[in-house]
C-alpha cells in the first residue's frame, strides 16, 4: 500500500511538471525590420548601412545596432529581442569614418518614436539621403 501511494504521488508530480511543457511562451521581446531605399528622386547608395536604436530622439543614448545590407538601391536589416520600450531609429553610412554625423554621410531616420511592446514585429521604412 505504501509504495502505491510513492508510485501515486511521483505520476501526479510528473503530470503537472509536464502539463506546461506544450504551451506556448509568451513573448517578452519585440522584432523590427527595416527596408532603406533613397529619397525619390535622388541616387544614394544605401547598401552596407549601420541601424541604431537610441533612447533618446538626439541620438546620443544607443541601446542597440545592426547591420542593413542588399544593395545599393535597397537594403534590409532585422534587430530581434529588443526590450519592450521607446526608442529613436536612425540609419546611417559613416562614409569619412569619424563616427559622427558629417558632411557626406549617408543618413536616415523614422520619424517618430518607436513604442514597442512584449510580442510586437514592426517592418519600417527608411528612406536616406546625403547630409549636405
Amino acid at each position: 500500500m505504501k509504495n502505491s501511494i510513492i508510485i501515486i504521488l511521483a505520476a501526479l508530480v510528473v503530470l503537472s511538471v509536464s502539463s506546461g511543457c506544450g504551451k506556448l511562451k509568451k513573448p517578452t521581446t519585440a522584432n523590427i525590420t527595416v527596408v532603406c531605399s533613397p529619397l525619390p528622386g535622388k541616387t544614394v547608395d544605401v547598401s552596407n548601412l549601420k541601424a541604431e536604436l537610441h533612447g533618446t530622439a538626439t541620438y546620443d543614448n544607443l541601446k542597440y545596432h545592426f547591420d542593413v545590407k542588399g544593395t545599393a538601391a535597397s537594403s534590409t536589416g532585422t534587430m530581434k529581442e529588443i526590450a519592450p520600450g521607446r526608442y529613436f531609429l536612425v540609419v546611417w553610412k559613416d562614409l569619412d569614418a569619424s563616427s559622427t554625423f558629417s558632411k557626406d554621410d549617408i543618413f536616415g531616420f523614422y520619424p517618430t518614436a518607436l513604442d514597442l511592446a512584449a510580442g510586437d514585429e514592426k517592418n519600417l521604412t527608411v528612406q536616406m539621403y546625403i547630409v549636405e
